[in-house]
Order: C-alpha cells, then structure tokens, then sequence
C-alpha cells in the first residue's frame, strides 16, 4: 500500500503508546477518488485506532489496516440496497441542497436539529425547505442556521474555505489530540458516557470492558480491522 499518514503523533503523549509501532497496513491505496485525500484521513484514522489497540491489548501488529475493508465501512450506506433500492440514509432534510448562489450541507437527522433547521429558515413543514434555500445564498443560509444553534455548512471553494477560521483550526495542530485532565487514582475513565456512532463505538465497546476490569469474551464484528477483535 502507499503511505497512509500517520495520525499517531499525538497519540504518543500515552505512555502505553510511546513505544507502540504505526499498525500494520495492506491494500490499495486509490480506492476515494477526490480533490482532497479524503480517503486517506479515512485509512489514517482507523490505523491510529488499530495501533491503540493494539496497545491496549499488549501484542504488537495483533490489530492492522485493511483498506478493502476500510472502504464500505466508511461507504457503507453508498453501497447498501434493500430489496435492490437504495434507502435513504439521512433524515428528509439533511444532505447537500442547492441554495440561489450553490449548495449547503444540512444536518438533521436528530429532531432537536431538525427544530432548530426549520425554525431558523421560518419553515412550515419539511417539504418546505428547498424553496426557503432557493431564496438564499449558502453563506446566508449557512449564518442563520448555525445562529439558531442548527447545524449547517456552506459548500465553499478552497480559496474561500482557506480565508476561513474553520481552516484556521483545521490546520494549526494534529488531526488527533490527546489531553490528560489531572485524575484520581480511584476513578476510571468514564467511556461509557459518550455514545458514539456504529463503527468507533466497536473498538470503544473493548475499551470499556478492559477498563471495568471484565475476563468476559468480547468478540464483536469489526469491519474497519483485517480481523475480529477477541479478548479474553
């Protein structure tokens, strides 16, 4: 495979993880074609999570990266079909939409996003909304969503999105950031108050058992790895 980069610099600040090698990786490298190497933030992170776990679990190259395997789990509603259709992945009113002057990316798909979406563009019902669009620019619909605590992203150009502080924060520091909040030796970290989506919740479900101190079996499905996760 071609360089995947490396997202485990600042993973190092762990002392379980200051030694561990980059996890193995093996496929191809050219599978998300794009303007940006989307794919390869996609193949960075999953080998900086296989190199966790691998040090979680103590043996070195026990957990790899599999680009073959990488790709429908990160594509994987792109690819999924029920009775031979395409369902549809997103809430009615999430996805990219044109607005007068180009496109906006919505997120809707919880109902308190989807309040704050319809009433920041004075909606009647759902349905309503690629007309509201129409009538805005993506920066204006983008400002008046986001100042109604909704969630919205306007589809710039590169030179618009590097004069913005978005790419300001993108750039300064790793992709990754570890901090170490000062910590009792009695408590244990509290991973089970943060539920995440489907595929980092997997390797999450193993830390968990690990740090509640479970000798349970844990074998889950794990389609980002090139194997299942087993831990006795």
């Amino acid at each position: 495979m071609d360089s995947v980069p490396d997202l485990t610099g600042s993973l190092r600040v762990l002392g379980a993880l200051k030694a561990q090698p980059v996890a193995p990786s093996d496929g191809p490298r050219q599978w998300w074609k794009g303007p940006l190497d989307v794919e390869g933030l996609a193949l960075g992170a999953v080998q900086a999570a296989a190199t966790s776990l691998n040090a979680l679990a103590g043996v070195p190259g026990r957990y790899s990266l599999a680009s073959g395997a990488t790709a429908p789990a990160f594509d994987s509603l792109g690819h999924l079909r029920i009775a031979g259709e395409k369902p549809e992945g997103f809430a009615p009113m999430s996805g990219l939409r044109r607005t007068s002057d180009g496109w906006i990316r919505l997120h809707a798909n919880y109902p308190h996003h989807a309040a704050r979406l319809t009433s920041a563009l004075s909606l009647s019902t759902p349905q309503d909304v690629e007309h509201a669009l129409l009538r805005m620019t993506s920066l204006a619909a983008e400002e008046a969503i986001t100042a109604n605590n909704g969630v919205a992203a306007a589809v710039r150009k590169r030179d618009e999105w590097v004069a913005t502080p978005m790419h300001a924060a993108a750039s300064a520091g790793p992709w990754i950031r570890i901090s170490l909040p000062p910590m009792a030796a009695s408590e244990r970290p509290q991973v089970s108050r943060w539920v995440p989506s489907a595929v980092p919740r997997r390797p999450l479900a193993l830390i968990h058992r690990c740090c509640s101190g479970r000798r349970r079996r844990f074998k889950p499905r794990m389609p980002v790895f090139s194997r299942k996760m087993e831990l006795v």
